[in-house]
């Protein structure tokens, strides 16, 4: 209902909450806006990271910067579906993909680059970072339809005011030459966002 007031309050208590965390499992991305943190575990233990940020059965499960002799290396991108939110790591689809190619004579490994609530620009992004240095031979997008909407967001509670995402992100912009210029790129720092919100009328991305 109008009129509309920024949940400060709400940001607050969640930054609050985030910041107390010893480890939490996203950590803030200058270029992504956030990413799965190294080496860490989620605090419910369902989801785990290597050295590289990438999903893994347990921490520490580490990869080579190219795929063995002889295995045919795939490379996942896209948001919490790909990531495989709320399920363990042997039932997720990265992980039912490696195993039924292997089962059917094809030596592969899967890697799962996908993040928790991204766009379609973060998982881009994403590729070009630290998806493309590991020289997969295929590269799988998980597209859903809220990613098209995400692709015009920067904050991240104002697409999703209940997210416990209290970071922002880069968002592309068409550009005079049919050209694309990126935005919010170092992304704002969590907790600069708390002053974005109190003073919201005087950010220059407003308008975006």
């Amino acid at each position: 209902l109008r009129p509309f007031f920024l949940p400060v309050k709400t940001l607050a208590s969640k930054s609050q909450e985030f910041f107390g965390k010893e480890r939490p499992y996203n950590q803030y991305d200058p270029e992504l806006g956030w990413s799965v943190r190294p080496n860490s575990q989620s605090e419910n233990g369902l989801y785990a990271s290597n050295a590289a940020g990438i999903r893994v059965a347990t921490v520490g499960q580490e990869i080579t910067s190219e795929a063995p002799p002889g295995i045919f290396r795939i490379a996942i991108l896209g948001d919490s579906f790909t990531h495989s939110d709320d399920v363990p790591f042997e039932v997720s689809w990265g992980a039912i993909l490696e195993n039924h190619l292997n089962r059917n004579g094809i030596k592969d490994e899967v890697l799962n680059l996908g993040g928790q609530g991204y766009g379609m620009d973060q998982a881009f992004l994403r590729w070009k970072k630290n998806g493309k240095p590991l020289k997969p031979h295929l590269v799988l997008f998980g597209f859903q339809h809220s990613n098209i909407k995400r692709n015009m967001n920067i904050i991240r509670m104002f697409y999703s005011p209940n997210t416990d995402v209290i970071f922002s992100k880069p968002r592309f912009i068409l550009v005079p030459g049919n050209n694309l210029s990126l935005l919010n790129t170092p992304t704002v720092r969590p907790e600069d966002i708390l002053n974005i919100f109190s003073d919201f009328d005087l950010w220059p991305l407003k308008p975006y």
